[in-house]
């Protein structure tokens, strides 16, 4: 894997990272072009988008490109025991928060605190809540094409964490 960094801002600022990518084992390029944000290309053309107050985590980008699930887990804090992931994949198969709502009322905790149980469930209702608010707006779309940001606006209900969370609870299924 190799990424090409392209930044507007002073390409010297960004080798830190740079040599943080490199022994990891990702080739990494960068390159001053005039852009607004830095923005990270992989080889298949991934391109992530970074705001300003990212530049420098290094370790949750990384978690994007070549650590093990787990080594993503942790770099961003997502220590989850089975069966709390376990629980994570059940409500994710629901769609609706009525859904997850009913269900939250006939669980039985297995292996986990009222209060885990809890925390999770509000946790799965949040990104219910926030996928609804967030619903595709043709308006919105064109504007963050031609304003360049549209990675980030088809991105807007995914979470760093969220995506790791799917692999680990990916990796529990047979």
């Amino acid at each position: 894997m190799s990424i090409a960094i392209l930044t507007a801002n002073n390409p010297d600022e960004l080798h830190a990272f740079k040599s943080v990518l490199e022994n990891n084992n990702i080739r990494c390029e960068i390159r001053q072009e005039s852009i607004q944000a830095h923005q990270f290309y992989s080889t298949p053309g991934f391109k992530l988008y970074i705001d300003d107050s990212q530049y420098y985590n290094a370790q949750a980008i990384l978690s994007h490109y070549g650590n093990t699930q787990h080594d993503a887990a942790l770099n961003i804090g997502v220590e989850h025991s089975t069966a709390e992931l376990e629980l994570k994949g059940l409500i994710r198969q629901l769609s609706t928060l009525e859904e997850v709502e009913e269900m939250q009322g006939a669980y039985q905790p297995i292996g986990l605190t009222e209060n885990e149980v809890a925390t999770i469930f509000q946790e799965e209702k949040a990104y219910i809540i926030q996928r609804a608010e967030n619903k595709f707006d043709w308006n919105e779309f064109l504007a963050a094409l031609f304003e360049g940001r549209l990675f980030k606006y088809l991105n807007r209900n995914k979470s760093v964490k969220y995506q790791i969370e799917q692999e680990l609870i990916r990796e529990l299924e047979p």
